[in-house]
């Protein structure tokens, strides 16, 4: 839903996305505490964009704000928000009015050194992230959470491969 989200919005048709919408809201029970959070990713790089309920505003979070592609990035987040607009005023079991809400990209929050890690930035914002304060994380945590991302595919239910083998080819 996010990359036909990313749709210029004179052009993007909200059809498209009502299903995976209701779906989310379905799921999600939506309330006024909620934030909803959609994954923009361009050129392989990853950014969020938050639905803040609570806060009547939308939050961007980009881990590379010095980046060549800052101005695209921010045209396409720019996009996702607009269209987001355009998909919630479809759904009936969507409570909110999102015409109303602000663009606010907290000043203050963890920002990355490499230019590889932003994919795991971006679930760690989605983690940290209470609608008000971003908790504190550095790129430290990063190689602790890719042996996390790890362990969780090697133990999940749906892997039927043995996960001591699976180790084993991986040492």
């Amino acid at each position: 839903m996010s990359l036909k989200l990313s749709d210029e919005p004179d052009v993007f048709d909200p059809k498209v996305c009502e299903k995976e919408f209701k779906n989310a809201c379905l799921q999600n029970h939506i309330s006024k505490s909620d934030l909803l959070f959609f994954k923009v990713v361009h050129k392989k790089h990853w950014a969020i964009v938050v639905a803040n309920i609570t806060q009547k505003e939308f939050n961007i979070f980009d881990s590379i704000r010095n980046s060549e592609d800052l101005f695209e990035m921010d045209r396409i987040t720019k996009n996702v928000v607009a269209n987001i607009k355009s998909v919630a005023m479809r759904e009936p079991l969507f409570k909110h009015n999102l015409e109303s809400y602000s663009l606010f990209t907290p000043l203050d929050y963890p920002q990355q050194k490499t230019y590889y890690n932003c994919g795991y930035y971006s679930i760690l914002y989605v983690e940290n992230w209470d609608g008000l304060v971003m908790l504190s994380f550095g790129e430290d945590y990063i190689p602790n959470l890719r042996k996390h991302i790890a362990v969780d595919l090697l133990r999940h239910p749906s892997n039927k491969l043995d996960p001591a083998h699976q180790l084993k080819l991986l040492l």
